[in-house]
């Protein structure tokens, strides 16, 4: 797993506000002198745009075919049904996750995304789909024990965390 992609993703996701992200790492740096990420951060200023952020994070995205795990797929999956609650933002949200993880998704519930997919496409293009929304996608989110995830963290919070522990 690397952080680097999953916040890149959480951000362009808009499960991370940018200031939130830029407080965060001038706190961390300031505690922890760790990750160079943070020193090419802070060597900006507190207004870089997002395009110099993920052009940042793009520097340490080694592999940038990587997928994702099944830990950080759950996160993302809660966060983004705890952040959005209207069900055509959610399936919008998720088919940009896929678009960037397709290759872990497809792995492990390939008919549910490759769906979803074509799904947002035909609606998108004016057409009724062809899942049975929302009762399909309140399924799936529920499949998952989202329980299990403190609520009073947040994302980036969470995937600290569980970077630093692995």
């Amino acid at each position: 797993m690397s952080i680097f992609k999953n916040l890149k993703v959480a951000l362009i996701l808009n499960l991370i506000e940018k200031e939130e992200f830029i407080d965060y790492v001038y706190d961390y740096y300031q505690k922890t002198s760790y990750f160079e990420l943070f020193f090419d951060i802070i060597c900006e200023n507190r207004n870089i745009s997002y395009n110099k952020l993920y052009e940042i994070l793009d520097k340490y995205i080694i592999d940038k075919n990587e997928t994702s795990d099944f830990m950080t797929h759950s996160l993302f999956i809660y966060f983004i049904n705890k952040k959005f609650k209207n069900w055509s933002i959610i399936e919008e949200k998720l088919v940009l996750y896929y678009d960037y993880f397709k290759e872990y998704l497809n792995t492990i519930e390939y008919g549910f995304w490759s769906r979803l997919n074509d799904d947002f496409r035909l609606r998108k293009e004016g057409f009724s789909g062809c899942m049975n929304m929302p009762k399909e996608l309140e399924n799936y989110l529920k499949s998952y024990n989202l329980d299990s995830i403190e609520e009073e963290t947040t994302f980036l919070k969470k995937i600290f965390n569980l970077k630093i522990r692995n």
